[in-house]
């Protein structure tokens, strides 16, 4: 069934004064507000779907947070295309010539 927490019974907290509640399988704690201050409500602890903080170790395996991930390969294309997007244009050709110009004359 869509919608369901993966977690089965969770408690979610306030964002605010902390106020705690406990939801059922199928209720996700984002789209709960606090019976005591009216703001946001969050799962208080992470799930095995989810993570919270660094790394967590799962039967032996070693889950990457997304955003390590998502930033190694911007960083790999960014390193691996960039000087060929900047030569594909003439500026960007004039530009490593004169960079590579500058490098030759340092040695």
């Amino acid at each position: 069934m869509i919608g369901l927490h993966p977690h089965g019974e969770h408690v979610c907290i306030c964002t605010k004064c902390g106020a705690e509640i406990a939801v059922a399988a199928n209720t996700k704690c984002n789209t709960q507000t606090c019976p005591v201050c009216g703001n946001p409500m969050v799962a208080k602890e992470a799930g095995e779907r989810r993570l919270s903080g660094s790394n967590i170790a799962q039967n032996g395996d070693v889950t990457l947070p997304t955003w390590l991930v998502a930033s190694s390969i911007g960083l790999v294309i960014g390193i691996v295309f960039g000087p060929v997007l900047l030569a594909s244009t003439r500026e960007g050709a004039l530009k490593l010539a004169r960079i590579a110009e500058e490098k030759l004359k340092q040695r």
